[in-house]
């Protein structure tokens, strides 16, 4: 049985990271399609490999979007505009 502490400890080292999951999901699909064009594989399955590669990067870009968004706050007061970035959130 794992204490507490252990527990803490191994949940953190198994985290989730959707921006490195999509970047390495772009990168393998990437292979994949190199692979099946040197294998001489049908126009159809390049082609679903690189739409599955531009998926996994724009769902990336998105991830990284709404990272920015949500720690840049934009003010505009007395005819002044202030960016704050908070890179505590």
């Amino acid at each position: 049985m794992l204490s507490a502490v252990d527990r803490r400890r191994s949940a953190g080292r198994f985290r989730r990271r959707p921006v490195a999951t999509s970047i390495a999901g772009a990168l393998g699909m990437e292979v994949v399609n190199v692979l099946l064009t040197e294998a001489g594989a049908r126009y159809l399955w390049r082609h679903v490999a690189m739409a599955v590669e531009e998926t996994a990067e724009m769902v990336g870009v998105v991830i990284v979007l709404l990272g920015v968004l949500t720690a840049v706050r934009v003010r505009w007061a007395d005819r002044q505009l202030t960016v704050d970035y908070d890179a505590g959130r």
